[in-house]
């Protein structure tokens, strides 16, 4: 019962993460320079939202309730990237580095599921190519 409660606070906790993560790719999005690179970020958005989704019906078959009312809140709260390029890159890796953490709490309690390993096989790849084109940036700079 305490494992199920553990469970059902972090994959909330993945839940506000993952749209704020939607959020903030999708503004790298809008900052990125190169063609490659607004798709990259838009396929991670496009991924972040298929996560959510996924985690949203777990956590109703669970039969807990979610407030759709807060995005508007996360979406002004969350978008403090107004500078360019390299630092929305790595606030994509910053939240991106949060929901790791979460799913790790997750194996942790030895609740890791087939859901969850996919999802967090694509974030840790999501995180490398961010490194990267943290790498193309100062190199670019």
């Amino acid at each position: 019962m305490k494992k199920n409660k553990t469970l059902i606070a972090i994959l909330l906790k993945i839940h506000a993460d993952l749209k704020k993560a939607k959020f903030v790719y999708f503004m790298s999005s809008d900052k990125a320079i190169f063609p490659e690179d607004k798709r990259h970020f838009n396929t991670q958005q496009i991924l972040r939202n298929r996560f959510l989704q996924e985690i949203q019906a777990i956590l109703q078959s669970k039969n807990i309730i979610l407030d759709h009312f807060d995005d508007q809140e996360i979406r002004f709260n969350s978008l403090p990237l107004n500078k360019g390029g390299v630092e929305s890159c790595e606030k994509c890796i910053q939240i991106d580095r949060d929901l790791i953490a979460s799913y790790q709490s997750i194996e942790a309690l030895g609740m890791m599921d087939s859901v969850f390993y996919n999802q967090l096989e694509k974030i840790n790849a999501a995180v490398e190519k961010n490194q990267s084109y943290l790498e193309k940036f100062a190199l670019e700079a």
